[in-house]
């Protein structure tokens, strides 16, 4: 089950502000130092390390963030995925906890391996340029 989270996603298609964000089932780690907001309002808290070394693109997007707002929240980033891409790419993001898995382009793996190209997610099993 899903719980509420702090905070409020901003912006067009996501939770309205003020409004209680809902958090990943399997994204919620006590020590995370980073919290990850889908656009559709689910907050995934994870550890900057583990997406730093695994993905050029969230290492990028980490040089225009500031650290640990003085309130104690913890740093926050917003993404244009929602919660189904990104509970499927985060696991690539720690080492050995992805088992190999078939392809499945009808039921929207498509928008997944862009997602995995997007972020340059260096444990996924394959990028979009393999599958053509």
């Amino acid at each position: 089950m899903k719980r509420a989270a702090s905070g409020a996603a901003e912006g067009g298609g996501r939770a309205a502000p003020g409004t209680a964000l809902t958090l990943s089932d399997n994204f919620q780690a006590g020590d995370a130092d980073l919290e990850i907001h889908s656009s559709d309002g689910v907050a995934f808290r994870v550890h900057k390390a583990n997406l730093l070394a695994s993905s050029k693109t969230f290492a990028d997007m980490f040089d225009s963030t500031s650290e640990a707002p003085l309130d104690g929240d913890l740093p926050m980033i917003e993404l244009t995925e929602p919660a189904a891409i990104l509970e499927r790419i985060l696991p690539y993001c720690y080492p050995n906890s992805v088992a190999p898995w078939e392809l499945d382009l009808p039921t929207g793996d498509l928008e997944l391996f862009g997602a995995l190209d997007k972020y340059e997610a260096s444990g996924s099993p394959l990028t979009c340029t393999d599958l053509f």
